[in-house]
């Protein structure tokens, strides 16, 4: 993407009118969540400024800050604060979901039954193994794996599986601990994954598939394939708004 589309932070990116950001919280707001704590870092006031400007009804929405780039992990780590000691949900910021039913719900429904650390997973093209957290392990219901394994971003050779983590997690307090306890991996970040498969040493974690289309708005064609899916376009009008939209990132 261009120069433009790097200054503006990826999580206030446009989809269908809407910065992406909005749409993570609206996915809470839809599931009954009444509290946001959004983590954010240098370069991305402007997050803060448009939530303290444009509120979401039904979501109180506060902000944590991280002080240096140093992973999700770190990020998670800078929200403990406000959390507690309580369960609690992760979602990425950049990574909205189109589905029938919210991904947060989707997630909750499990937990309601199976009260364990939960991880929405997305079938992926094994080439692409290497973008992601893979998790593998045995089917215990429809739609549902107890996870026995979690490898950030390995090689296509070495994945046990192709179900990526997407970017929607359920944890208990127990995480922090073992994010306490992990050191710089892949990137040189406090990933994230590496907690996790600390916490899957000590209790169980679920997998759940989505069900729906997850986009990640940090790559060009998924931002532009999500502005075509959320404004609800189709056929021959999909395809012109495909164009406008290749056409604004390359003006940029």
């Amino acid at each position: 993407m261009g120069s433009a589309m790097r200054a503006l932070p990826k999580e206030m990116l446009p989809v269908a009118g809407t910065p992406v950001i909005r749409h993570v919280v609206e996915e809470l707001a839809a599931v009954g969540i009444c509290q946001a704590t959004i983590v954010i870092s240098e370069g991305k006031e402007s997050i803060r400024e448009y939530f303290e400007g444009t509120p979401v009804p039904g979501v109180a929405v506060t902000f944590a800050y991280q002080p240096e780039p140093l992973g999700l992990g770190h990020a998670v780590v800078c929200g403990r604060g406000v959390i507690g000691d309580e369960p609690f949900m992760v979602l990425l910021g950049d990574t909205i979901i189109e589905a029938d039913t919210p991904a947060t719900r989707q997630l909750l429904d499990v937990y309601a039954s199976t009260p364990q650390a939960s991880v929405l997973l997305e079938d992926v093209p094994r080439d692409q193994v290497g973008r992601y957290g893979i998790a593998s392990g045995s089917a215990i219901a429809d739609g549902v794996i107890q996870v026995h394994s979690l490898v950030e971003k390995p090689t296509p050779e070495d994945a046990a599986s192709t179900l990526a983590i997407a970017g929607r997690y359920i944890f208990p307090p127990a995480i922090f601990e073992c994010l306490g306890r992990i050191t710089p991996g892949v990137g040189g970040e406090l990933q994230l994954t590496d907690a996790m498969r600390l916490l899957l040493a000590d209790e169980p974690m679920l997998g759940v598939r989505l069900k729906g289309q997850r986009y990640d708005v940090g790559t060009e064609e998924a931002f532009i394939e999500a502005n075509v899916a959320f404004a609800g376009e189709t056929g021959a009008t999909a395809d012109d708004l495909r164009a406008q939209l290749r056409q604004r990132l390359a003006e940029m």
